[in-house]
């Protein structure tokens, strides 16, 4: 695997964080949803041994349930729900290796475009800190490359002569 997550390590993780998120809305949706028609919308998080057989059955009874996103740590297993689900439904299912992207999705909505700037604000206040503190060090952005750390306050970005 590319990152130094184990198997453990993500599945306790995301579900300690999805624990928490579904008992807070689950009971109140739970009695909405079960009065209406409309697909209940799933996001497998770890896609092992035991979630591979319940949304194999999903499929086999023909449930109303719809399915957003396949996170597990080991893109093989997403691969093999995606084969049980195979004609479930019409449109694709996404996919991720990190539970952080299906739980952003699910906060800011389903299919939207999310634009973030956390990083920004981050910078941003280290940067009054830095200056306020009398630091000598400066924290320059460096436009669709990153940040940099550097003495030099009048640092200006050369242009790329690729």
């Amino acid at each position: 695997m590319a990152n130094d997550v184990t198997r453990r390590d993500f599945l306790s993780d995301s579900s300690k964080l999805a624990a928490g998120s579904i008992a807070a809305v689950g009971l109140q949706q739970a009695s909405a949803v079960a009065s209406t028609d409309q697909p209940v919308e799933i996001a497998l998080i770890g896609c092992g041994g035991i979630m591979n057989h319940h949304a194999r059955g999903f499929a086999k009874r023909k449930s109303n349930v719809h399915f957003r996103w396949l996170c597990d740590v080991d893109p093989k297993q997403i691969d093999s729900i995606d084969g049980h689900l195979d004609g479930f439904q019409t449109d694709a299912i996404k996919r991720a290796t990190r539970y952080e992207d299906v739980l952003e999705d699910k906060i800011y909505g389903f299919g939207k475009e999310v634009s973030s700037n956390s990083v920004e604000v981050h910078v941003s206040r280290l940067r009054k800190r830095l200056s306020g503190a009398g630091a000598d060090i400066c924290v320059h952005t460096l436009r669709g490359v990153g940040y940099l750390l550097s003495e030099d306050d009048t640092l200006t970005p050369q242009k790329s002569t690729t």
